[in-house]
C-alpha cells in the first residue's frame, strides 16, 4: 500500500530481507533493511525499508498520526510496533547527518555511502534547527524537507548504476 512500492498489481512469489544495515548514525535506534520482492512473472526488485521499534507513548503517537507506517505490532502487549522509520524525525536527522559527514555504513553485502556537495554541507552547517517533515506528494521515493531549505530524497527501489536523479542533482548543484 506504500506509494513508493512500484510492484502494485503484480503477483508476488515471495519477499525476503537480504541485508540489514546498522543505523545511519552512531547509536541510532533504526536499521535499514534491503528487501527483495520476488514476482511470479517478472524479475525481482530490491527495496530499501528503514525500520525502527517504537514503544509506549512514542508508538501510540505514530499510530495516531501515520497508521500506514506500521509494519508489525506486538499482539501481546500492543505497546511495541515495528515501523517504517521514514515517518520518524530521528531517522530524518540521522540520514542528513550521514550525508553531511559522508559516513560509510558497512553491511554484509555492500555499504551505504553518504554524500553531500559543498553547498549542501554549508547550508546544513548554517541550520539552527533541523525540523523535518515528509513530503506528501505521490511519488516513487520518499522525500524529507528540512527547514524549508533542504530536500533529502530517500530512494526506495535499488537499481544497478548511478541514478539519473542523482546525476541531474549533482549537475544542477555544481552549476548554481
Amino acid at each position: 500500500t506504500q506509494r513508493w512500492f512500484q510492484g502494485k498489481g503484480r503477483a508476488l512469489r515471495g519477499v525476503r530481507v537480504t541485508d540489514l544495515l546498522p543505523g545511519a548514525a552512531p547509536g541510532a535506534n533504526h536499521r535499514i533493511a534491503l528487501v527483495e520482492v520476488q514476482y511470479v512473472e517478472e524479475a525481482a526488485e530490491t527495496y530499501v525499508v528503514p525500520v525502527m521499534l517504537l514503544e509506549g507513548t512514542q508508538a501510540q503517537q505514530l499510530l495516531d498520526l501515520h497508521p500506514g507506517a506500521v509494519i508489525a505490532e506486538d499482539d501481546r502487549a500492543h505497546s511495541t510496533i515495528l515501523v517504517d522509520a521514514a515517518y520518524v524525525p530521528e531517522f530524518h536527522a540521522s540520514l542528513l547527518d550521514a550525508a553531511h559527514a559522508r559516513r560509510r555504513i558497512r553491511a554484509r553485502n555492500g555499504e551505504l555511502h553518504g554524500t553531500a556537495s559543498g553547498a549542501l554541507r554549508r547550508l546544513v552547517d548554517r541550520m539552527e534547527e533541523r525540523q523535518s517533515r515528509l513530503l506528501g506528494a505521490d511519488q516513487s521515493n520518499t522525500s524529507i524537507v528540512f527547514d524549508r531549505s533542504v530536500v533529502l530524497k530517500f530512494y526506495r527501489r535499488l537499481d544497478d548504476g548511478l541514478s539519473l536523479d542523482v546525476e541531474v542533482g549533482e549537475f544542477l548543484g555544481e552549476h548554481g
